[in-house]
């Protein structure tokens, strides 16, 4: 009894005063730690604090830089997380896991938020992951954004409490192991972008807990297990940039939805329209059909990109409820109809309003120009008519491409952003006189006008990088004197009072 109350005494003190490294027998997790740092050389990265100094990496008030414990602090008995993310962490991970066993998250990822992409990673972690990673205790797996490389592991089995796993923005490769399957506490599953290939398992369909599933930028083929649908924690599903095919399944809870570049057909369902939805990616594929009046549900959305598919039909006037829209961007499809003052709704959109190249017809709604935060507006190449709007409050656009429709009128005195670098009005039917204003832009780059019923004299431009005016019958002479051949496009040839200027057309 009195030895073991010793015991007991000593074992407080330790704790109290230092953080028992020693008791606990820890020299080989030491040199495993040191191992780790030598093998992902440790001398460049961007904080070392610590590391190799002393004998304890969880000694009170001079812990090791990335070591805590489970509460989220330092460490103080034993390592049970390591955190080097962004620490430009560079080598082959050495096999030392196993020498923690409570060792429950490993965070070395290099997540860019601007642009994650592997190849803008200068430093990183490389080759295979060491199966002593998949360890049964193991809850958080954090690896991307490296220059890993292989096929993963069937001991990923061996980590049945693995909650998140993330490897995207690798290298790996292979097929996507069954062993996989076995771990269904997974709520973040990250696969990609990496070289897996074949079908999506079926297995996913087993996670019950799953909140973000994230396998956009592989090479996954097939179609998606419509029984995605099931799984009513999803709040996340990336599939982008794969070689998928058939419907999009009816999903239901997603606030981020990424069908982006695959061969997706069908319509949209309209499931995947309600309140909770914050984006959608479904550009690039093969999609038909209208889109369904339930988009009016979701009023929360902020990015809707549809571009480059085969929808049609007219714009339904419930999409005027999509008042916290940011980007729209619907090019290159078969829309038709009007474009009613609904868009007028779209007072938050600031990055891009794209309809170019579809079928819309009538005139642009007058009210756009109370879309004030507007930065790109793009209705080219469509079938509309009338006036063009004044835009007088786009003090921020950058780029207005009205082209190849039959706007009619005047060029409005009105388009004075002192941002505004790209105006495209050809061919159209515009009239009237250039506006002088025009050159005062200072921001303008390219002033396309050509194809048009414009009169007049021709302004000085001198100040815009690129003009073209040809085809515009009415304008007469003189050129302005700064125009060059390579400045001033006006014609094949333009001549004025004997002087002829020969230019290349765009």
């Amino acid at each position: 009894m009195r030895h073991r109350g010793a015991i007991t005494v000593g074992l407080v003190l330790c704790i109290v005063v230092s953080s028992c490294w020693g008791l606990l027998n820890s020299t080989e997790q030491t040199d495993a730690l040191i191992l780790l740092y030598e093998s992902l050389q440790g001398e460049h990265w961007k904080r070392s604090d610590n590391w190799k100094n002393g004998e304890d990496p969880c000694f009170p008030g001079a812990t090791w830089y990335g070591l805590y414990s489970s509460n989220g602090g330092p460490c103080s008995i034993e390592v049970a997380k390591i955190i080097l993310s962004n620490n430009n962490l560079t080598g082959e991970l050495p096999d030392i896991f196993e020498v923690f066993p409570s060792l429950t998250e490993v965070n070395m990822g290099n997540a860019n938020p601007i642009n994650p992409l592997p190849e803008k990673v200068v430093f990183g972690i490389e080759g295979d992951l060491p199966p002593s990673l998949f360890a049964p205790q193991m809850e958080v797996l954090n690896l991307e954004s490296n220059f890993l490389s292989g096929n993963l592991s069937p001991a990923i089995s061996n980590a049945s409490s693995l909650i998140t796993l993330n490897i995207g923005y690798n290298f790996m490769e292979g097929v996507v192991p069954s062993s996989l399957g076995q771990l269904n506490k997974l709520r973040v599953l990250v696969l990609c972008p990496n070289n897996f290939f074949g079908e999506l398992p079926s297995f996913i369909l087993e996670f019950s807990e799953l909140q973000v599933l994230d396998v956009g930028g592989c090479r996954f083929e097939g179609e998606l297990p419509l029984g995605l649908a099931n799984l009513s924690h999803l709040n996340e599903v990336q599939v982008g940039y794969n070689k998928f095919v058939g419907p999009i399944p009816p999903l239901s809870t997603l606030a981020f939805a990424g069908f982006q570049g695959n061969r997706f057909q069908g319509t949209l369902p309209s499931e995947l329209f309600h309140s909770g939805l914050l984006t959608l990616r479904a550009n690039n594929n093969k999609l038909n059909g209208t889109l369904p009046s339930e988009i009016g549900l979701a009023r929360k959305l902020t990015e809707l990109l549809l571009f480059q598919n085969k929808l049609t039909g007219t714009l339904p006037h419930e999409m005027g409820q999509l008042s916290s829209l940011l980007k729209l961007e619907l090019q290159f499809n078969k829309f038709d109809g009007a474009l009613g003052d609904f868009m007028c709704e779209w007072k938050n959109i600031r990055s891009r309003l794209f309809l170019s190249d579809n079928k819309f017809t009538g005139e642009l709604p007058s009210c756009l120009s109370t879309l004030t935060r507007i930065r790109r507006f793009d209705v080219s190449l469509n079938s509309l008519s009338g006036q063009i709007p004044t835009f007088e409050d786009w003090h921020d656009v950058i780029a207005i491409y009205l082209q190849a429709n039959s706007f009619s009128g005047t060029i409005p005195e009105t388009l004075t952003s002192s941002k505004l670098q790209y105006l495209q009005l050809h061919y159209n039917q515009l009239e009237g006189t250039i506006p002088s204003y025009l050159n005062d832009l200072t921001s303008m780059e390219i002033l396309y006008l050509h194809n048009n019923n414009l009169t007049g004299r021709i302004p000085d431009v001198c100040d815009i990088n690129l003009v073209t005016f040809y085809d515009n019958a009415g304008l007469w002479c003189p050129l302005p004197p700064c125009c060059s051949e390579e400045k001033c496009r006006a014609t094949e040839q333009i001549c004025c009072q004997g002087e002829c200027i020969n230019v290349t057309l765009p």
